[in-house]
């Protein structure tokens, strides 16, 4: 369940956050057999869980493409080739730590940031650090 939250939250944030972003057009799934799978941004408008499936579904809510939760190993986004942006790749487990723009550690464990006031955190997992927004 912990996995599931992580997985949702993630892909709000991410969602969010890079749809906005310059150069950056899609999404890379990734499994624990190593295999991938690139999926536009455009190509899907909403991602529905289930207990053991993430699925990605298109305008009309025909399924995208469909991924078993237990074997996703990690999701980031790509940037178009033209681009230098260098997105952070996102464990599907693992010890979370979301600092406040000031260096305060205000939670560990997960990335659920509902609980948070608005504002602009960092959020650490091992070497990997990205900053997002709660609107």
């Amino acid at each position: 369940m912990k996995r599931l939250r992580f997985l949702i939250l993630t892909l709000t944030v991410f969602l969010t956050a890079s749809v906005l972003a310059d150069g950056i057009d899609y999404i890379v799934i990734e499994n624990t057999d190593a295999s991938t799978t690139q999926i536009a941004l455009t190509d899907f408008k909403q991602i529905k869980f289930t207990d053991s499936q993430m699925m990605m579904l298109n305008d009309s809510g025909s399924t995208v493409a469909t991924f078993m939760l237990k074997e996703l190993h990690r999701m980031y986004f790509g940037p178009t080739e033209s681009s230098d942006i260098d997105q952070p790749e996102w464990e599907a487990v693992g010890e979370v730590e979301v600092y406040s723009v000031s260096g305060i550690l205000v939670k560990q464990g997960d990335m659920d940031l509902e609980s948070l006031p608005r504002g602009i955190y960092i959020i650490r997992q091992g070497n990997k650090v990205v900053k997002v927004s709660r609107p």
